[in-house]
């Protein structure tokens, strides 16, 4: 009876693989028929990527200088944790993943990082300052703040997410009197599980980072009154997760006040099952009150 369980099992894994590709196939080939007579040099650049690569969040050829192969995952016997060194400093991974899957996670984290990424969250004119406080809302394994901790005053870290809780508190245990994390989901209401953005200081945020998987714009609406009072100087939002939030959250920030500008690029966020025309997507925006 085992046998036959993994046997249906595993059937049932390559059937969702293959209607996985030809899904893919199809938008890939839909993508390259839509931009057939497009003259914009970057959408052409990306289409002749397309032609010539698999289909990538990124389709730029900047993504070929990493390869998860070369990641070097390490382990902690103390804590019982894998990690890497983030440029210079430990970054600590889930326990639940095997080596082969830590190494594409932690390449990818690269990719949305490098310089020409469009999901890259600063540059050298937007950045944290020595002083700031930070909210990094959507924390996952914490690379944004593990990057600014040492120029930052105050860094609050919101990731709901059960497994991160432990590498969170391995990463960030060294500054761990000016780093506080919330294990709670942000959004625009408060409840048990759930807090907002106002609910959880009156005081100046000098840095706001977002990115959680489409719910950004809720995370604004439970941030009005700081909002309002200007009491947000920065925010760094993504905008890929869904086909009209750049343009909703663009307007937000506008009508408070905010020069907006979006990051360089375009991100084929092929995830969403619901992806249709224009297809390409900017990665996320940069405001400054």
């Amino acid at each position: 009876m085992l046998s036959f369980i993994k046997i249906k099992e595993k059937i049932v894994y390559k059937k969702r693989v293959y209607l996985e590709y030809i899904r893919l196939f199809l938008l890939k080939k839909r993508i390259i028929t839509a931009y057939k007579h497009n003259a914009d040099p970057e959408l052409k650049s990306i289409v002749k990527f397309l032609k010539q690569n698999p289909i990538n969040v990124f389709p730029y050829s900047f993504v070929k200088k990493y390869n998860p192969e070369s990641i070097n995952v390490q382990f902690d016997s103390t804590l019982n944790l894998p990690f890497i060194d983030y440029f210079g400093k430990k970054l600590f991974l889930q326990r639940t993943m095997n080596k082969a899957r830590l190494k594409k996670y932690v390449n990818s984290l690269f990719i949305e990082q490098d310089s020409a990424s469009p999901h890259r969250y600063l540059n050298e004119n937007f950045n944290v300052n020595p002083g700031d406080v930070v909210f990094d809302v959507g924390t996952a394994e914490g690379n944004f703040s593990l990057g600014v901790v040492d120029v930052a005053q105050k860094i609050y870290l919101f990731e709901p997410g059960a497994d991160w809780l432990e590498p969170l508190q391995a990463t960030f245990n060294p500054w761990k009197e000016k780093v506080f994390i919330i294990s709670k989901f942000v959004s625009d209401n408060v409840n048990e599980n759930t807090v907002t953005i106002d609910s959880i200081t009156e005081d100046k945020i000098d840095f706001l980072k977002v990115d959680v998987e489409g719910f950004e714009t809720k995370i604004l609406d439970g941030a009005t009154k700081l909002l309002n009072e200007k009491k947000i100087k920065k925010t760094a939002i993504c905008t890929y997760h869904q086909q009209q939030d750049e343009k909703i959250i663009n307007t937000i920030l506008t009508n408070k006040g905010f020069t907006v500008n979006s990051t360089n690029g375009y991100m084929l966020f092929y995830y969403d099952k619901n992806i249709a025309y224009p297809y390409f997507r900017k990665g996320l925006l940069r405001a400054i009150l």
